[in-house]
């Protein structure tokens, strides 16, 4: 029995068993009507002519060629050429050049470029205490050893490191914290004198046993520390350390003895009240051993009791 024929709509054919129908591809076989300039895309069950379509800078055709799509720049580092410092922004058919914090924005034929800006050289860097260190796109301040950078102002603090525990001092001598570093000191306490030490504070006392005034006047010796910065210039008398009478005696009296050959140290007293003062300016790195006489004086009892307070001074070689 013979089958029907089957007959294709237009645009279509019969397939090679001539069952069925499949679409004819104009384009490929040339049998489309576009002009020259155009495209030729197959559709099914026909064609279209696409006329050349012209994009502005900074857009391309679509796939199907009917429209303008924007070119992100962004995704090519040959294309915006930004640089370092920079962010590539992606706008509508173009593309700019941000820079990014800690860079200022310049101009190199034409282009916009992002140039480092070194903070150190600038107001910031004068925050730094000790040293400004210019970084990508910032600056960090640092600290010599023996400090600890305080972050939020620059500035660098003294490690105690005799508090700390991260000395090397043995067990027979005293630490004294200076700034930027510790000494350990072995201190002797005189004939006739016995030690009395504090762990927990940087403080010897030498005390008179079994000897009188006579041959023992002083009824203590005190050793303590202090330790100074650096000073090219002093304006006035920097107070040290404040001495204040006891109630039951009537004056005091404070000398140094010892140690201020130079007269770089003072004392300033009204009897009541006395202060070892800093008087000119000293470099570091420096040491001195000051002695300080401090008597005080009772004449209604007939009496006075003498004291050797003994400081031993540091001068850091940074001015903080």
């Amino acid at each position: 029995m013979n089958r029907p024929s089957l007959t294709c709509t237009a645009g279509y054919q019969l397939n090679l068993d001539g069952d069925g129908c499949i679409d004819v591809d104009e384009c490929e076989s040339n049998s489309h009507e576009c002009s020259t300039g155009s495209t030729c895309i197959n559709e099914d069950g026909s064609y279209r002519c696409q006329d050349p379509i012209f994009c502005r800078p900074g857009t391309r055709p679509s796939e199907n060629q009917r429209s303008c799509i924007d070119i992100d720049e962004c995704e090519d580092p040959e294309v915006h050429q930004c640089g370092e410092g920079a962010q590539c922004v992606n706008v509508p058919g173009s593309f700019r050049c941000t820079c990014n914090r800690g860079y200022r924005r310049t101009l190199q034929n034409g282009r916009t470029h992002c140039e480092e800006i070194n903070e150190c050289a600038l107001a910031a860097g004068e925050r730094c205490t000790y040293r400004c260190e210019n970084t990508p796109g910032s600056y960090t301040c640092v600290c010599p050893n023996g400090y600890n950078l305080v972050r939020f102002d620059g500035t660098c603090k003294d490690i105690d490191e005799c508090a700390s525990g991260s000395h090397n001092c043995s067990e027979s001598e005293t630490c004294f914290n200076t700034r930027g570093g510790f000494k350990c000191v072995e201190i002797t306490c005189p004939e006739h004198y016995a030690r009395l030490s504090n762990k927990r504070t940087p403080i010897v006392k030498c005390m008179r046993r079994n000897c009188n005034p006579s041959s023992c006047p002083q009824y203590m010796y005190r050793h303590m520390h202090f330790p100074l910065p650096t000073a090219y210039t002093l304006h006035e008398p920097q107070r040290m350390l404040r001495f204040r009478k006891s109630a039951w005696y009537d004056s005091l009296h404070v000398k140094i003895v010892r140690g201020n050959e130079a007269q770089r140290f003072g004392i300033i007293s009204n009897g009541t009240i006395a202060f070892l003062t800093w008087n000119k300016p000293i470099v570091g790195y420096w040491s001195t051993i000051l002695y300080l006489q401090v008597s005080e004086v009772s004449p209604r009892r007939g009496g006075r009791e003498l004291k050797m307070v003994v400081v031993h001074i540091y001068v850091s070689q940074y001015n903080f």
